[in-house]
């Protein structure tokens, strides 16, 4: 959390998950009552020292996130990362963001294989997309490591290789 901003938002969802008054939340975490009433009021915001703290000492697994059903559903939060944190902070797009929810979500909300079956079509038209639009190489770079594997699907190859460091590179092309 680097803004005062996102620091303000933060604490705000952990009291709301709570379920907690800002009275109870100020004594569970060694604050005032009235700090919390200006950070959440935006006078002023937590340190970045104060948040750490205050996330060190909730134990994420007992938030009850079914306080919050609209913007924090349980079937998202099942750990202590919430499945549109890490949809938003690797930036990943609509179509990509809908594959990750869905298989998240999968085993919680009760119909695996309509879930599942939503991730597929997401991540088909992921793949139309890519071929529609002549994407030739996925990777950006390769460094010229040894060829692992190679896949021809759909009138294009696939080749993986070793990165020489541990890693993979792909490398896809349109079969002529």
């Amino acid at each position: 959390m680097n803004t005062a901003q996102e620091r303000t938002k933060e604490v705000c969802s952990i009291r709301g998950a709570l379920g907690l008054s800002q009275s109870e939340f100020a004594r569970a975490y060694g604050v005032t009552a009235q700090a919390v009433n200006h950070w959440e009021c935006g006078r002023n915001a937590p340190t970045k020292k104060r948040l750490q703290q205050i996330i060190k000492k909730t134990d994420m697994t007992t938030i009850n996130v079914e306080n919050n059903p609209v913007q924090h559903p349980a079937h998202y939060t099942k750990s202590r990362i919430e499945v549109l944190d890490a949809i938003e902070e690797w930036e990943l797009s609509y179509g990509i963001g809908n594959v990750v929810k869905y298989c998240a979500r999968a085993d919680h909300k009760g119909n695996r294989l309509q879930d599942l079956c939503k991730a597929q079509f997401y991540l088909s038209r992921e793949i139309e997309k890519l071929q529609r639009d002549g994407i030739e190489q996925v990777s950006q770079f390769r460094t010229g490591g040894v060829e692992v594997d190679k896949v021809e699907c759909d009138g294009y190859e696939s080749k993986v290789y070793s990165d020489g460091r541990g890693g993979l590179v792909e490398e896809r092309s349109r079969i002529e």
